[in-house]
C-alpha cells in the first residue's frame, strides 16, 4: 500500500499485518497456561496440549482456523518462522515427540518418515516416550 504522501491510505501491507498478528495468537496460546480464552480454545478446536496446531479437528471459520492453516500449510512465511522455532522442553509434557520442532535439525517425522510410520506413537509428547535413568535414556 502506498504512503499517505504519495496518495495512499498510509495503512502498510495489512496481510503482512494479519499474518504477525495471528503468529503472536499463536505464541501467546503456546506460553499462556491458565487463561480462559486458551481453554475455550482447547475445547471448541478439540486441541491437545501441543504447540503447532493440529492439521484436524473441528472446521468453522475464525481466527483460530486461520491459525492452523497458516501453521500448518506449507506457505513460505510459516515454513521460515516453524523452521526457526525453538522449543524448551521442561518435563516434555507439552512437546510432541514426532510433529514439534524440538530438536535442531528439524521435526522428527520429517527427517524419519520411515520410523514415524512404524511408531505407534505418533502424537504422543515427549514425556510419555521414556524416561532418563542417571544418563541413560529407557
Amino acid at each position: 500500500m502506498e504512503q499517505k504522501n504519495e496518495g495512499g491510505l498510509g495503512v502498510g501491507d495489512i496481510a503482512a499485518k494479519n499474518t504477525a498478528l495471528l503468529f503472536k495468537w499463536w505464541w501467546r496460546y503456546g506460553t499462556e497456561d491458565d487463561q480462559l480464552w486458551k481453554k475455550v480454545v482447547k475445547s471448541i478446536y478439540q486441541e491437545d496440549n501441543g504447540l503447532i496446531p493440529s492439521k484436524s479437528g473441528y472446521k468453522c471459520p475464525g481466527p483460530w482456523q486461520a491459525i492452523k492453516n497458516l501453521v500448518n500449510d506449507q506457505q513460505p512465511l510459516s515454513k521460515k518462522i516453524v523452521q526457526h522455532l525453538r522449543m524448551e522442553l521442561g518435563n516434555g509434557e507439552r512437546i510432541k515427540f514426532w510433529e514439534d520442532p524440538w530438536v535442531q535439525e528439524g521435526i522428527l517425522k520429517n527427517l524419519f518418515p520411515q520410523i514415524f510410520v512404524l511408531s505407534s506413537q505418533q502424537n504422543t509428547a515427549i514425556t510419555r516416550m521414556g524416561w532418563f535413568e542417571g544418563q541413560r535414556w529407557n
